[in-house]
């Protein structure tokens, strides 16, 4: 029985586009075989104006096409995320370290906007990965959250872009702690 694949919305971030290079690097070639297969497959990309900011400092060239090509395809979708204020409260009071909560504020809006779509978050910040997943000890709206590294989890992504396999548990923010 082939399944049917589901359209997802994919919250990436800048560290993702900015290495999605040319190169056959292991990082660049697995972030560049991400990006296409979300094109390829039925999937979306969401921007928000702050993410559209760092992807236009950031973005390679491959990325830059990558997404005028998802323009025209139109599986952009441009949102505007409600503000987290109990997470940025939790932040704020229960982490311990400057620059972890600091690394945690800069990263909400990755976690705002997939709030707002389909709870993934597709980035190589593994350090923002743990200290999210740290956090959601205290805060339920985060269980629920996707954190793929698109290197680390090459294979079961792959399966899971192309509806071979489900979404890995293991990605859950709940389950990285």
């Amino acid at each position: 029985m082939i399944r049917r694949r589901r359209k997802n919305r994919f919250v990436v971030d800048a560290s993702v586009v900015r290495a999605a290079g040319s190169s056959e690097h292991p990082t660049s070639s697995a972030c560049r075989s991400l990006l296409f297969r979300i094109r390829s497959v039925c999937h979306h990309v969401v921007l928000t104006p702050e993410l559209k900011e760092e992807w236009d400092r950031h973005e390679s060239q491959v990325s830059q096409q990558w997404r005028a090509s998802m323009r025209s395809l139109r599986k952009v979708d441009d949102l505007n995320p409600a503000t987290e204020d109990a997470l940025r409260d939790l932040i704020t009071s229960r982490m311990g370290l400057a620059n972890e909560r600091q690394q945690m504020q800069k990263d909400l809006r990755l976690i705002e906007a997939a709030l707002e779509a389909d709870l993934i978050v597709v980035s190589l910040d593994n350090r923002a990965r743990t200290a999210f997943a740290n956090l959601a000890r205290y805060s339920k709206v985060l269980c629920s959250v996707k954190w793929i590294n698109p290197v680390d989890d090459r294979e079961r992504l792959t399966a899971w872009l192309e509806g071979r396999a489900t979404a890995d548990r293991d990605w859950r923010l709940d389950r990285q702690a």
